[in-house]
């Protein structure tokens, strides 16, 4: 059982895109360490320096943080790492994800794809890419699998129910269910549909005064399910 934290510091420049993205350039330096808590003397203490730049590009344009009736969100980003900012170990990522909403009445349809790679062999636990957790292949822990790359694709659907008036607030209130396929894999493994995980969830939940708040049940194929209550997560 290890303990893991990390620091950075970062600076980054960039451009607003009107109401509708941003585009973003960073330099960054910082510290993963990570100590056993339990575990043979054997398991040491591990620590890498990381340092290098990102640029990413940004399309925001949902009319809602969690349960958006139309728009899009899309995230684009590739990291390099860099000697000369500090870093113990070379590595070269890419990442994406992007979603759009539809509606039709009440109803609201969210397809949604993800993909993240290190293009070049990985030198150190810490570049991992985790995936598991509510609509992130729900049935699994959050973060349970660590693969070289990862891919997911999900179909998120949901119905408003009722809305209503509290403290001056308009709360509304949502039920729906989600469709996952993803899994984490090796560089030496191929992105099948048979490798994949299936599984989704279904769920009820709101904006509240509180924040977003969601009651959910997740299932994923080898008989793995969990119970969620999430408050700030979003899809």
């Amino acid at each position: 059982d290890y303990q893991f934290s990390s620091s950075q510091a970062r600076l980054a420049a960039g451009r607003v895109l009107g109401r509708w993205g941003e585009i973003r350039v960073a330099a960054f330096t910082g510290q993963n360490r990570g100590s056993p808590r339990i575990g043979l003397p054997e398991f040491q203490t591990v620590s890498e320096q990381r340092g290098g730049g990102e640029a990413r590009f940004r399309i925001d344009t949902e009319d809602s943080v969690l349960f958006p009736t139309v728009g899009g969100k899309f995230d684009i980003v590739y990291t390099q790492s860099s000697e000369a900012l500090g870093a113990d170990t070379n590595f070269e990522r890419f990442e994406g994800s992007g979603g759009y909403a539809w509606s039709f009445g009440k109803n609201t349809i969210v397809p949604y794809i993800e993909y993240a790679d290190n293009l070049d062999p990985i030198e150190s636990f810490f570049s991992y890419f985790p995936i598991g957790g509510l609509f992130r292949l729900s049935g699994l822990g959050q973060n349970e699998l660590l693969g070289e790359k990862i891919a997911l694709a999900r179909l998120v659907a949901y119905r408003r129910l009722f809305r209503f008036d509290l403290a001056g607030m308009t709360v509304k209130i949502y039920a729906g269910l989600s469709l996952e396929a993803g899994n984490a894999w090796q560089s030496d493994e191929s992105i099948t549909w048979d490798s994949s995980l299936k599984g989704g969830s279904v769920f009820v939940g709101g904006d509240t005064f509180i924040g977003p708040v969601i009651f959910a049940y997740g299932r994923t194929e080898g008989n793995r399910d969990r119970f969620y209550l999430a408050i700030g997560d979003r899809f």
